[in-house]
């Protein structure tokens, strides 16, 4: 019968054991036979052969799957053609305190066509140190005939189910040594022969599945042996009743070629150290496993996390509904069944909350951002501002910032408060292009209406609004086109302030002038008739000068529309 290496697929031997699929790390090789005569070196197809899957021998009668068990791939060194072929697959590593135990599994085609020995298939194993030296206890050969121990019949096939055999490499720690599995067909060229292989290494010693306060132990020796305990035991696991703490176990272990190495155990209770961290505010908090086991692994967890709700995840995250306190217990298992568990009180705080105001603004003007975050269990520390343009963030409470161009930003705060605990928020804030204040007023004389035309424009299409301050120290207008009459007559600077959105703004001065009536008067020589009467105007006027005139001369004829005219009577009279 055949017995499952308990190390096939983590050999410490780097794809001793084919996991990877392929021959790397193996060298191939080939010759004739008999005697076994390797002249060639390499893989070759159908002589050397990577197996997968879930086949089953054609000769074995159901009993050899092509796959040793608990193994993804094995190799099958030789075929069913016959010949007179040899073949043979070499393995070379280095042996460490981690790999002193190499053990291979077989199982074993070979045809009986009951030549004489010398002509018969069959396989051989031999191992050799880096001196070249055959290894004791490694040299194995089995020759085809009737009546194998261990081996069963289908016609004059001789089959041997996949079996187990370790070696010990203890003494040879340090030294690079290789293995070589050889088969052969008959050597008159008529029958054949093959063999299955797989292959791993790990450390000589004794395990032992022992918990603390437990009260049965197993010790397991290697596989690939036959034992002796110390108890009188022959079975490759024992179970020790009652263990305590510093109780030695020896067991004897023999090979195949009559070997035998003998091993210690002192019983140590595998202790088990469950630990766990956690951060995170509010409802969401993340929960690390740091739990740890002096022999094997930590392979599953049970969380309990106080408020109903469990998991099974090494480092789940979890919501709490609401803030409080819960009690949290984690409970662990080693690779070698041990459990521990512990429970912490964890108080789950209600985290910040991030908030500013909304805002508008022109592009050419500052923004002053004000933090109104809040926390119900400790100050605000600390601040981080996203502006929205690529700009460097802020880590002021109360920023200032100033955009490039109009346009809608998204903006964004993340505050943490004295515990750790953050939160954030986002709004979109609008900074707009200025609206451009523009009017125009013609002079007027004084008691008469000034009328303005409000000729502003803006880029957003948006609502305009505006402030007209007269100049007068009295006059105001929000209408866009107003009309306004001064008290007095003078030139006044006018003011038009247009804006959008409250905030965005823009200004523009002129000055109007509102002209004073004239104060007309003359003087004027008293000519005879036939003489010139020289009229010289002297009209006053409180600012500005005099433009027009129009003389009537008062005797019905024609006038004159010059400043100072001449003009002749022709008539006597007044």
């Amino acid at each position: 019968m055949w017995s499952a290496l308990t190390t096939n697929g983590q050999s410490t031997c780097g794809n001793s054991d084919f996991e990877v699929g392929s021959f790397a790390g193996w060298n191939g090789s080939y010759g004739t036979c008999c005697p076994i005569s390797i002249t060639n070196q390499g893989i070759v197809t159908g002589r050397h052969t990577i197996m997968t899957g879930p086949g089953i021998d054609p000769y074995s009668l159901g009993k050899i799957p092509v796959v040793a068990p608990g193994g993804s791939y094995s190799a099958r060194i030789g075929n069913d053609d016959s010949g007179a072929e040899s073949d043979r697959l070499t393995y070379q590593f280095q042996v460490s305190s981690a790999n002193t135990l190499f053990m291979y599994q077989y199982a074993l085609v070979l045809e009986d066509p009951q030549h004489t020995a010398q002509h018969q298939p069959r396989f051989k194993v031999d191992m050799y140190d880096q001196f070249d030296d055959p290894i004791p206890c490694a040299t194995y050969e089995v020759t085809a005939a009737s009546n194998l121990p261990g081996f069963f019949d289908n016609g004059k096939v001789r089959l041997k189910e996949w079996s187990s055999v370790a070696i010990d490499l203890s003494a040879y720690i340090g030294q690079t040594v290789r293995i070589e599995f050889s088969v052969s067909d008959c050597g008159l060229g008529a029958h054949f022969g093959y063999a299955y292989l797989d292959c791993s290494c790990g450390a000589l010693n004794i395990t032992s599945e022992y918990c603390e306060n437990s009260n049965t132990v197993i010790l397991n020796a290697p596989a690939g042996f036959t034992y002796n305990w110390s108890n009188g035991s022959t079975s490759q696991s024992i179970i020790v009743q009652n263990p305590s703490q510093g109780m030695i176990y020896s067991v004897t272990l023999s090979s195949p070629n009559g070997c035998q190495v003998t091993l210690d155990h002192t019983l140590e209770p595998v202790l088990v150290n469950t630990s766990f961290s956690f951060n995170g505010c509010s409802s969401d908090i993340s929960f690390a496993d740091n739990s740890s086991t002096t022999n094997g692994t930590i392979v599953s967890w049970d969380w309990d996390f106080g408020d109903g709700i469990k998991s099974i995840l090494k480092d789940p995250s979890h919501q709490y509904s609401s803030p409080g306190s819960y009690f949290v217990t984690l409970k662990v298992q080693s690779s070698l069944g041990c459990i521990d568990s512990l429970v912490k009180k964890i108080d789950v705080l209600e985290g910040p909350n991030a908030a500013f105001g909304d805002y508008t603004s022109c592009f050419y003007k500052p923004v002053a951002f004000i933090d109104s975050s809040s926390s119900d269990h400790g100050p605000i520390t600390s601040w981080k501002w996203y502006f929205g343009d690529s700009s460097p963030t802020s880590s002021l409470q109360f920023p200032s910032h100033k955009y490039a161009i109009a346009a809608n930003y998204r903006v964004s705060l993340l505050v943490a408060d004295n515990t750790g605990c953050t939160d954030s928020t986002s709004k979109i804030i609008r900074v707009f292009d200025p609206p451009v204040a523009s009017f125009t007023a013609d002079d007027v004389c004084f008691g008469n209406a000034t009328d303005f035309v409000n000729s502003s424009s803006t880029f957003n299409a948006m609502q305009m609004y505006y402030s007209w301050n007269m100049g007068d120290n009295n006059g105001s207008s929000s209408l866009q086109d107003p009309q306004y009459i001064y008290s007095n007559p003078g030139i006044y600077n006018v003011q038009l302030i247009t804006t959008v959105d409250s905030y965005c703004s823009d200004t523009l001065s002129k000055d109007v002038v509102v002209a004073p009536m004239p104060v007309p008067d003359f003087q004027v020589n008293f000519p005879c008739v036939g003489q010139e009467a020289i009229f010289v105007d002297k009209t006053s006027l409180l600012f500005g000068h005099v433009q027009d005139w129009a003389w009537d001369f008062g005797n019905g004829g024609p006038g004159s529309n010059l400043q100072s005219p001449v003009y002749i009577y022709p008539n006597a009279g007044t």
